[in-house]
């Protein structure tokens, strides 16, 4: 995770998160495919009413989310056959493509800082910013700071 100044942010974004996002939502398609039978109709609608949970909470962790949109509790086996296999509820990539989009942005820690949860919270799309422009702007900040 990164802090920026947000005069700066949809530079970060464009250069950054903005050219991955398409691949990052069609891996959450596949993966979700794979692991519960998702379809993209599904997935929009999940993500469709994550949004409208968001408008009445404001803000919520992912736990709070998944009561308002029971198909995030679905499990994914994360490394199958893996000895690090694990788990993870169908939220973890559906919050991280609205996320990568700028739709939602993470939100302060529930506890102290060092919590590893998180609330999430609605967000404004940041400007547009051409991939190239955006990479000479962070690169010409970072010359220029150091």
């Amino acid at each position: 995770m990164f802090v920026v100044p947000s005069a700066v942010a949809p530079a970060v974004h464009s250069a950054t998160a903005g050219p991955l996002t398409p691949r990052h939502r069609a891996d959450a398609l596949v993966r979700l495919r794979d692991a519960l039978g998702w379809d993209e109709r599904r997935y929009v609608a999940a993500e469709r009413s994550v949004l409208q949970a968001m408008a009445v909470r404001g803000e919520a962790t992912a736990a709070q989310l998944a009561v308002d949109v029971p198909d995030l509790r679905g499990q994914i086996v994360v490394s199958p056959g893996k000895p690090y296999e694990s788990r993870q509820r169908a939220s973890t990539p559906v919050l991280g493509v609205l996320a990568s989009e700028g739709r939602i942005r993470r939100g302060r820690p529930v506890g102290s800082w060092t919590s590893a949860q998180f609330r999430w919270t609605s967000a404004r799309p940041l400007p547009e910013v051409p991939v190239a422009e955006a990479k000479t702007e962070l690169a010409r900040r970072y010359v220029a700071a150091f």
